[in-house]
């Protein structure tokens, strides 16, 4: 017959058994979670040695969602290195380097080291010399920071975005080749704002209070000597014809400013043409203006000749209407 078994080792023996019933739970839930994650490793390392290498990159990157680690950061960087992301690849294998979670020692340190030095001569670089200095820079629509006045990207054609508030977005089709250094300069060019007054319209406004003025002398004092208006008269004719000149020439120089930027060559850079990119429509737009004004002012000043060789006897008024030029009395 066996001895009895007092309560207190049968307690103990109650608790441990009570302690590896949930110990058991625990391995059984953790072999749970693990599967999704220990399937991905299987199916990339499966797709890494067929050579599929962006297959497994996207399973490696799947995996390190699941249980990020050195390891599945090294697992990336490998197939992102075989797969040409030179940029990605360094990211992840610099990671991988650094990580506490499962890290990396011995063969595997120096492994990754190996494969990151290769990657780091394999990429392109472009130095940016950009006007805003604050622009960003995406390429294949992706922000890229920029690193002592340069980027580095992976090789093959790739697009460059640069943008920044307040300017127009510039897009260029860059292509280079494995440690390739290219120089690019990039002026954006600001957005175009609501007109406001030019110097057109403050010649409109000061030439309609000439008249006006004018006209205010002629009715305060009718005995006023005739050559006096004749001379006043000739005063705004030759006046209004130097204004008119002036804004002929101003425009003829934005018309030839935006010859030279629509005739430019493919490969000039827009630093070449800029200071007549933004000439053009300022030169254009206050010669049409000030061309208006001149004529204007000559056909009034022509007027007033007329109305001085006329009787004094006729009432007649002449007045500058924003629709054009209003004659009342009698001719």
């Amino acid at each position: 017959m066996f001895p009895p078994i007092n309560g207190r080792v049968y307690g103990f023996a109650l608790v441990l058994q009570v302690v590896a019933l949930f110990a058991s739970g625990a391995v059984q839930a953790e072999e749970k979670d693990d599967q999704p994650y220990m399937e991905a490793i299987r199916d990339g390392l499966e797709e890494y040695r067929r050579g599929n290498w962006e297959e497994a990159r996207a399973i490696f990157k799947y995996a390190h969602q699941l249980q990020p680690s050195a390891r599945t950061l090294r697992a990336l960087g490998m197939a992102c290195f075989e797969a040409k992301r030179y940029v990605e690849a360094i990211d992840a294998l610099k990671g991988a380097l650094e990580d506490k979670r499962k890290p990396l020692t011995g063969k595997l340190r120096y492994q990754v080291e190996k494969i990151l030095a290769r990657a780091e001569r394999y990429m392109g670089r472009i130095e940016l010399e950009l006007e805003p200095r604050s622009a960003r820079v995406e390429v294949d629509g992706r922000e890229r920071r920029i690193i002592d006045g340069s980027i580095y990207i992976d090789p093959g054609q790739r697009e460059l975005t640069v943008s920044a508030e307040g300017y127009r977005i510039e897009v260029r089709s860059v292509t280079i080749d494995s440690g390739e250094n290219v120089r690019i300069a990039l002026s954006l060019r600001r957005e175009e704002s609501a007109p406001t007054p030019d110097a057109g319209e403050g010649a409109a406004s000061g030439f309609i209070a000439m008249v006006e003025q004018t006209d205010r002398a002629k009715k305060s004092d009718p005995r006023a000597d005739s050559d006096g208006s004749k001379v006043l008269a000739w005063v705004i004719v030759g006046g209004s014809s130097a204004v008119a000149v002036t804004g002929a020439v101003l425009f003829g120089l934005g018309m030839k400013d935006i010859s030279e930027v629509e005739n430019a060559e493919p490969e000039t850079y827009y630093d070449e043409i800029e200071a007549a990119d933004k000439r053009a429509p300022v030169y254009t737009g206050v010669g049409a203006a000030l061309f208006g004004v001149g004529m204007a002012g000559v056909v009034t000043g022509l007027v007033l000749l007329t109305l001085d060789n006329e009787q004094e006897g006729g009432a007649t008024e002449l007045s500058l209407m924003p629709g054009g030029l209003v004659v009342r009395g009698t001719l």
